[in-house]
């Protein structure tokens, strides 16, 4: 069994595929010492790791060799958080989703929001992209590449499962591998969209969503983790810092003294 083939097997399994994300090679070695058998990447924690907000906010050229530095520091599979494609044409989607393959990923998460309008892009317009990138990794010999469909109509003030459900059933009728519907939250929703898909449902761990044994049950067959790794890393730092900064005692800054670094 290759790479890709270990990644899509493990969205087929009885138990959900739980996919933590990392934003360094640190993180990324940690993650797989930890037993990762495949993690995927955080364009939120990578945008920190650059000191920037989410959002394609750098080059791609930039974003590519941050890319480039996780994927070659684990020996496990890794699928690139590709945001929105990094260009709203869809030639130089296909090229950037090309070049990630090349690095070695196993598998693209691609939005069907635009970074450039800020709007959610027509669902024919984003089928027409969906279905250009398959083309393009079938003729480039990358048609084992996981393919994930983000759909964002779950983060719009108002959702309407019906638009959710419509472009969920167009994406895979153009063939992609999964689905993932981050802010989807609504456990009879969630079954009712994995239920009506021929293809893995990939929800985001949220506070109101976040019992994995439950999701499992609802047919999730994979869970993303999203920056909440990294947000975790943040907060404990600032938390760290300031007592360090307000206290006499520091003696609680020796509880990790003995860590195992994966190297």
């Amino acid at each position: 069994m290759n790479k890709y083939q270990h990644f899509h097997h493990l969205h087929k399994q009885p138990t959900l595929f739980k996919l933590l994300n990392a934003w360094d090679p640190l993180s990324a070695r940690l993650l797989e010492q930890a037993g990762c058998t495949a993690i995927a990447t955080t364009s939120w924690g990578m945008a920190n790791v650059r000191g920037q907000r989410d959002g394609e906010s750098c080059s791609f050229e930039r974003f590519l060799a941050q890319t480039k530095q996780i994927i070659e520091s684990v020996e496990i599979g890794v699928s690139v958080d590709l945001e929105s494609g990094f260009s709203d044409d869809i030639e130089t989607i296909c090229d950037h989703v090309l070049a990630v393959a090349k690095l070695g990923a196993v598998g693209i998460n691609i939005e069907d929001s635009s970074k450039i309008t800020d709007q959610l892009r027509r669902v024919d317009s984003q089928t027409k992209i969906l279905s250009a990138i398959k083309n393009t990794l079938n003729k480039a010999g990358y048609s084992q590449l996981f393919v994930n469909a983000r759909i964002d109509t779950a983060l719009l003030p108002e959702h309407y499962f019906g638009a959710t459900l419509e472009r969920a059933k167009a994406y895979a009728d153009v063939g992609v591998d999964g689905v993932f519907v981050p802010g989807l939250s609504d456990h009879s929703l969630i079954e009712s969209l994995c239920k009506q898909l021929p293809i893995p449902v990939n929800i985001l761990t949220l506070a109101p969503c976040c019992n994995s044994e439950t999701l499992q049950n609802l047919g999730v067959k994979r869970l993303s983790f999203g920056n909440i790794l990294s947000d975790n890393c943040i907060a404990l730092i600032q938390k760290q810092a300031s007592k360090t900064l307000n206290s006499s005692d520091h003696r609680d800054l020796f509880q990790y003294n003995s860590i195992a670094l994966p190297f």
